[in-house]
């Protein structure tokens, strides 16, 4: 213990009068171990956190796959979950769960929150027990139960100030008189469950849905003996049936039963984890790399001071304890403020997300939390070995004899500086590799982002405005308040026009419908044609800026009386009716319902998604498909944001109880729908801007080295008359073959990497020449500088002062 002490009182002396040394290898593992454990945060959330569920091993995920459509996931629609249920033998205890906005009233100033309504065996089969009062039970979920609700923990605290006197409670829940019968257990305040502030008992009534609504979280528990497998065969051949019973709804649709745990994200997401980590222990390498090159030209600055140490007694293993302490004190120090890195990175990356419910629901979880804090001290520990072992080992086994005899003359072995090469070579290949990747994603980024819209997003305010049934039982009154709230809105100060759709584009779920198109024979079920239908007033094409190609645009003829009629877009024309004229044709949604004639065709609406950036649409009229949800738009002059405040007030003068929700631009929308791709771009950009300048530096240390170690030559050479050009010119020639090499083993690290890429997020180019070629111009022209300075320098000493150097 007491020479434990001594080295580490030395190690910190030591540290101390090397404050440049010392300050720049702690930045640089700072940065490297808070960005491993940011990352490692998001593992531990998936392997290390315990979910709010008992038995999760047991307890299955069922969604829905359509490879036609190239739907990878789906939630279940309501009937099938019904008949799934109902015919299963391998699940047991199947609960589901839809959410959706309400109206609040339980003071002066109606409330929107987010409701999850569930089967009212959903806890009893999560194993959730209720905080105070009690859970759901039988017949809750019957057409005409009577109205009851839980409250979420989180809302309780928020509203109610964890007060236990609300069980018993009667408020108002989207019109109808709600009793709270208790408090949901804190255990659900679990990712994006965490949003939901209310819970109510799902109607459970198969023909209250339409079968091509797939908006439930459906979820078993298996029964004794069975498998996972066993299961999703079952399913298979309960969606076969279906799909025969039911071919215009579910034709193509595939059950798929995993476990909970495997269904939390989809194979793009494990495969962006792990590109993520494969980064962040590249973006270790070099920072190790990088301060191992530094610590080898100290460790060679202190020959003298270690062979005085020998002379005076120290075995090679004392040196070597007291070098390996060094390094483990500047390893630690640097991961006490990596911990630091890591909390503001998750801040940062929550801040991205934005609005992006699933996507911010996810980083909320993200924490230092015991796993990370053990990880961030295994690294800590592990760091040393990679940076520090082999410079301590070669100056613990430096000749004493030799050493001393050279009284401070500069030395350096060939296979030191082979080393330090190959560090750098290492850096500059792993700087490239990251660099190109980052570009890569950057570059998709850019592209989306940079999207001509006919319209300005940046001048069109959007809300959410649901209408409960139970105080509008009739649709008329639906028209009636929307009609009014359009007519006061376009009379605000600063409104240009207005209009009222279903769904937003990027913002509100809109779930794609196959078509039945009159007279087209469709052979199998990938010719089937599919398209977003969009329900309109006729003012959403002229706010949208969007121009008829054929036929007509929607008019006020087309109200509920009218003839029925429809839109399409030139995508959907393209795809479906080719070569000929669709206006006059009809179609129907879904293969049921009535016949649509198409009146019109209409230019197409852009996205910035990156998958897709136009997709087929159908247009309805608003009038002749009325649904209590919709959503308001609102072109404005000025800031969008300042007419937030007059719409609300023209809502709440005609019904004071309906609330007002998600007020956002389009183009925060579109921002929204990007923060994922932001994100990661944001990150791998941080990674690549580190490895530029890790190896950079990289670089300019063992060059600067070896031009201090070649100065007597560089004398000898300037007295006989070499130029100053002639010296810069060898030193930066025999640096450039390193580089290059580096540059070409990056280079082959890259496209690897980019192709894994690809095959996650299909519109990145593995091979863009641009990012390639910007990249490779950009490492080349940095490591140039790094190695030009150097060489400079070298050319500026007096060749008498180089001679007597030495």
């Amino acid at each position: 213990m007491s020479n434990l002490l001594q080295d580490l009182k030395y190690g910190v002396r030591s540290l101390v009068r090397a404050p440049a040394f010392s300050g720049i290898t702690v930045l640089t593992l700072t940065l490297a171990i808070g960005v491993n454990s940011a990352i490692f945060s998001m593992v531990s959330v998936i392997f290390f956190t315990d979910l709010p569920f008992k038995n999760t091993d047991e307890l299955a995920l069922v969604s829905m796959q359509n490879p036609e459509r190239g739907i990878e996931r789906q939630t279940p629609s309501l009937p099938d979950f019904i008949d799934y249920r109902e015919q299963t033998g391998q699940l047991e205890d199947m609960a589901a769960l839809e959410q959706r906005a309400g109206a609040l009233v339980d003071g002066d100033e109606p409330v929107r929150v987010l409701i999850g309504a569930v089967t009212a065996n959903a806890f009893a089969s999560w194993g959730v027990a209720p905080t105070l009062g009690r859970d759901f039970v039988d017949g809750e979920d019957d057409p005409g139960a009577d109205h009851v609700v839980m409250l979420s923990h989180g809302f309780w605290e928020r509203r109610y100030g964890l007060d236990s006197n609300v069980v018993g409670r009667e408020l108002k829940l989207d019109g109808h008189p709600t009793v709270v019968v208790g408090i949901v257990a804190e255990a659900l305040e679990w990712g994006d469950l965490a949003r939901i502030d209310v819970w109510v008992p799902m109607e459970l009534s198969p023909t209250a849905r339409r079968r091509d609504q797939r908006d439930l979280l459906v979820t078993g528990r298996l029964v004794a003996g069975a498998t996972m497998a066993q299961a999703h065969a079952e399913f298979l051949e309960i969606g076969e049936s279906l799909a025969d019973r039911y071919p215009e709804t579910n034709r193509g649709w595939i059950p798929n039963v995993q476990s909970f745990y495997d269904g939390m994200a989809d194979d793009g997401f494990w495969a962006v984890l792990l590109l993520l980590s494969i980064t962040v222990g590249l973006v270790m390498l070099i920072a190790c790399s990088n301060v191992a090159t530094m610590t080898l030209a100290r460790a060679t600055g202190r020959t003298q001071e270690l062979a005085v140490r020998a002379a005076l007694g120290a075995g090679r293993a004392r040196i070597l304890r007291q070098l390996v302490t060094e390094s483990v004190l500047l390893s630690m120090a640097s991961g006490l403020l990596g911990l630091g890195v890591a909390h503001a990175a998750l801040v940062g990356l929550t801040w991205i997300a934005g609005g992006n419910s699933g996507i911010s629901s996810f980083f909320s979880m993200l924490e230092i939390d015991r796993p990370v804090l053990v990880f961030t001290l295994g690294v800590s520990v592990c760091a040393p070995v990679l940076f520090g072992l082999i410079p301590a080992l070669r100056a613990a086994r430096a000749d004493l004899a030799s050493t001393l005899k050279e009284s401070g003359r500069s030395s350096g072995s060939v296979a030191t500086l082979r080393g330090r090469r190959l560090l750098v070579a290492t850096q500059v290949s792993l700087a490239i590799t990251l660099m190109v990747v980052a570009g890569l994603i950057i570059r998709a980024l850019l592209d989306v982002r940079s999207l001509e819209y006919a319209y300005d997003p940046e001048a069109v305010l959007t809300l959410r405005v649901e209408l409960p049934e139970a105080r509008y039982p009739d649709l008329q009154q639906v028209r009636a308040f929307r009609q009014q709230v359009l007519e006061r809105t376009q009379a605000i100060r600063g409104v240009v026009r207005a209009a009222w759709v279903d769904a937003r584009p990027l913002a509100d779920a809109v779930g794609t419908a196959s078509i039945e198109i009159e007279g087209a024979e469709v052979r199998s079920a990938e010719q089937v044609p599919w398209a977003f239908p969009v329900t309109v007033d006729p003012g959403y094409f002229d706010l949208m800026r969007m121009r008829p190609i054929q036929g007509r645009l929607l008019g006020p003829e087309d109200d509920v009386g009218g003839a029925p009629v429809a839109l399409v877009n030139a995508e959907a024309v393209e795809r479906f009716w080719a070569d000929e004229d669709p206006v006059g044709r009809r179609l129907r949604l879904s293969g049921a319902g009535e016949w649509l004639e198409i009146v019109g065709v209409v230019s197409d609406e852009v996205y910035p998604d990156p998958n897709n950036p136009v997709v087929p649409s159908v247009y309805l009229p608003l009038a002749q498909h009325t649904a209590h949800a919709g959503a308001l738009l609102v072109e404005t002059v000025g800031d969008p944001l300042s007419v937030a405040t007059p719409i609300r007030r023209v809502v709440w003068d005609i019904d004071p109880e309906q609330p007002i929700a998600d007020v956002r631009t389009q183009a925060r929308i579109f921002a929204d729908d990007l923060a994922e791709l932001s994100a990661i771009s944001t990150l791998f950009g941080a990674f690549a801007l580190f490895a530029l300048v890790m190896s950079a530096a990289g670089i300019y240390g063992v060059l600067s080295y070896m031009v201090a170690q070649r100065t007597r030559e560089f004398g000898i050479r300037m007295a006989l008359g070499a130029r100053g050009a002639d010296v810069r010119a060898m030193v930066v020639r025999n640096s450039g073959l390193l580089i290059l090499c580096g540059v070409g083993v990056g280079l082959a690290g890259a496209l690897a990497l980019a192709r894994v890429l690809a095959s996650i997020e299909p519109t990145i180019n593995a091979l863009d020449p641009v990012v390639y070629g910007t990249v490779g111009g950009v490492l080349l022209g940095v490591a140039g500088l790094s190695a030009w300075i150097p060489a400079h320098r070298a050319t500026r000493v007096e060749p008498a002062i180089a001679l007597r150097a030495e």
